[in-house]
C-alpha cells in the first residue's frame, strides 16, 4: 500500500492514512467495546443501536476507501502503460524523421 501511495502522490497517502487510521480505530474500539460490556451488562439499546449504526459507517466507509484505492490503482497500472506506449512510439517517430533526414 505504501508503494501505491508513492505513485499516487496526496489522494493515495491521504486514502492510505484514513484506511490505516480506521483499521486502529477498529482495534482500539474492539477491546474498548469488549471492557465495556463487562462492566455494563444492561447496555442500553439505543446506546447499542448506535453503535451498531456508527460501525456498519465506519465498515461501509473502509470499503469504499479500500475500492477507490484499487481504482486508483488500476489508474496508475494503467497510467504507466500509456506512458510506455507513447515512449516506444515515440522512439518510432524518432526512427522515422532520422530516415527522412538521410
Amino acid at each position: 500500500m505504501i508503494d501505491l501511495a508513492s505513485q499516487l502522490g496526496l489522494a493515495g497517502a491521504i486514502i492510505t492514512a484514513t484506511i490505516v487510521l480506521l483499521r486502529e480505530i477498529r482495534k482500539q474500539s474492539n477491546g474498548v467495546e469488549s471492557s465495556r460490556k463487562s462492566k455494563h451488562s444492561h447496555h442500553n439499546g439505543r446506546v447499542q443501536a448506535l453503535e451498531d449504526r456508527t460501525q456498519g459507517q465506519i465498515d461501509r466507509l473502509e470499503n469504499k476507501l479500500q475500492t477507490q484505492g484499487v481504482q486508483l490503482d488500476d489508474l496508475s497500472r494503467e497510467q504507466s502503460q500509456t506512458r510506455t506506449l507513447v515512449e516506444r512510439q515515440a522512439g518510432k517517430l524518432d526512427t522515422i524523421l532520422e530516415m527522412l533526414r538521410r
